[in-house]
């Protein structure tokens, strides 16, 4: 692994501690303004129950920022495939030879991850890819992050099916990524989806 790549796993690890926190306070109504201290407190207990799910061992005495990177070393694989697409995905969801690089499934079938990349059409934007969607899905909740240069849309499926897409626009590509998991799992692949979003990047430069 370059340094590159190294700062940008540090750097990913930071945000995602700020995410847990932020998803932590988020939870805790009025009540009063906690300390930094106490905030860490809070995320700590709320991300020992993830790190359970894990094959991390002696946890204790980690600090947030410890902790943070051990769950993600251990609940997190990284994607990259030809055009440039590279991201960190829940490594309960497994590739095979049956399903092809593209598809990604969690043991017991509950869950999926589908990957797709499309030329991009010069005039696509995320906006109006936005108003696309809303025209076709109009329960969906979409957002659009500038600062990662992507679309999210999140509707409910069938059977309580959680569904969540994801469009990334490059220069070249469109990418398209579209997360399936059961409603009542919502709380551990919400984190999931929040760590993926953030590692999202593109290495066309590196392809020449």
């Amino acid at each position: 692994m370059n340094e590159e790549d190294e700062r940008m796993k540090k750097t990913i690890g930071i945000l995602l501690a700020a995410i847990l926190v932020l998803l932590c306070l988020s939870g805790l109504g009025e009540q009063p303004a906690a300390s930094g201290e106490q905030n860490e407190e809070i995320a700590l207990k709320e991300l020992q129950p993830l790190m359970e799910m894990t094959e991390v061992e002696n946890t204790e005495g980690l600090d947030l920022e410890e902790l943070t990177e051990a769950y993600a070393n251990s609940a997190m694989s990284e994607y990259v495939d030809g055009t440039g697409l590279c991201f960190q995905y829940p490594s309960v969801l497994v590739f095979s030879e049956e399903n092809g690089s593209s598809v990604a499934v969690s043991e017991d079938g509950a869950a999926s991850l589908w990957i797709e990349s499309l030329e991009r059409d010069a005039q696509l934007t995320l906006d109006n890819l936005r108003s696309a969607v809303s025209l076709t899905s109009p329960k969906a909740e979409t957002e659009i992050l500038q600062d990662i240069g992507c679309l999210t849309v999140r509707q409910e499926g069938e059977d309580r099916v959680q569904i969540v897409e994801i469009y990334l626009l490059s220069d070249k590509w469109m990418h398209h990524l579209t997360m399936r998991y059961p409603a009542d799992q919502a709380d551990t692949y919400d984190t999931y989806l929040s760590y993926l979003v953030n590692s999202l990047t593109t290495r066309e430069s590196d392809l020449g």
